[in-house]
């Protein structure tokens, strides 16, 4: 199998054209990104062993791994690979095959950016998860070259898709918290990273996919290619926000609960029915959110919602 001679990440806000931004890049002959892994994220889980994983920890983390769909870039259309779900389970055994404990985390992701290096027959791998936003220390520290593609949008435009997310519950002060969260994590992480990230902004998509491109191909070192004429247009794959505004109670809460500069843009009240609805079904979707994450998340829910809280 192709080891990949670099890795690198694609993180920021979810639905905001990450998925989209993703499979352009993989049209690049020097690139081929997946995702999403959640590995460094959700379902990370540290080694018991300082020096790594070992026999159990790595089944279990392969089981994981094999549930994945791996849409991103894994089915049809541009941008995604040729190969199968099923091609991508086979690959996947064999890199976990020839894996020996102890393995440290690193080595473990490695294995499975291989089976997408192999497949996009590139050795420059990226590997796309909204939430690893959070995470960007814990990449680093495995990583410390690792170069990041940072997605955003605005406060309206998010409120606009997560709305219209079908399979998503939605809820005004949950997209509000979560908006403001994402928003947080990724001025910091453009901080911190400095040289090594770029930030991407989907409105700059849609206008001009090529020029938004431009400084994604300079930070990840490779040639710039034109890819707007081959891919569908921004707006098609993400239609929400191009719609028109959300709701009055959306845009309430997305200003009250976000930083001063959004607060104070100014929008249209709600009604009070509408405001009186979003705060007593909050704790319904809360218990169902716990409920769901209960299943989902490996490790610690204690730090895995304190991270997303901020505290740490």
């Amino acid at each position: 199998m192709t080891a990949p001679r670099r890795i690198d990440f694609i993180v920021g806000m979810s639905r905001t054209g990450i998925t989209w931004l993703t499979r352009a890049l993989n049209m690049h002959p020097q690139l081929a990104t997946f995702g999403q892994s959640r590995f460094w994220g959700k379902h990370f889980r540290g080694p018991a062993d300082p020096r790594g994983y070992d026999a159990p920890e790595l089944a279990r983390i392969h089981r994981r791994l094999k549930r994945s769909t791996w849409d991103a870039t894994v089915g049809r259309g541009p941008g995604c690979f040729t190969l199968g779900l099923d091609d991508v389970r086979h690959q996947l055994d064999r890199a976990w095959s020839q894996l020996r404990p102890p393995v440290p985390p690193s080595r473990a992701f490695e294995a499975l950016a291989e089976v997408f290096a192999t497949a996009g027959g590139a050795d420059h791998v990226l590997e796309k998860t909204p939430h690893h936003i959070l995470h960007i220390d814990r990449i680093r520290s495995h990583f410390p070259r690792a170069r990041f593609v940072i997605i955003e949008t605005g406060a309206d435009d998010y409120a606009a898709i997560q709305r219209g997310q079908p399979d998503l519950r939605h809820h005004p002060i949950a997209v509000a918290l979560l908006f403001r969260r994402y928003a947080t994590a990724c001025a910091q992480a453009a901080r911190q990273l400095g040289d090594d990230a770029v930030r991407v902004q989907l409105r700059a998509l849609a206008k001009d996919p090529d020029r938004a491109l431009a400084p994604v191909f300079r930070v990840l070192g490779v040639e710039p290619v034109p890819i707007a004429n081959a891919m569908p247009s921004v707006a098609e794959a993400v239609p929400e926000p191009f719609a028109g505004p959300p709701p009055a109670v959306d845009r309430f809460w997305i200003r009250r609960l976000s930083d001063s500069a959004t607060r104070a843009e100014a929008g249209p009240r709600p009604s009070i029915p509408a405001l009186m609805t979003s705060l007593l079904t909050l704790p319904p979707w809360a218990l169902d959110n716990l409920r769901t994450n209960l299943a989902d998340v490996e490790g610690s829910l204690f730090h895995y919602y304190t991270r997303w809280l901020g505290r740490r």
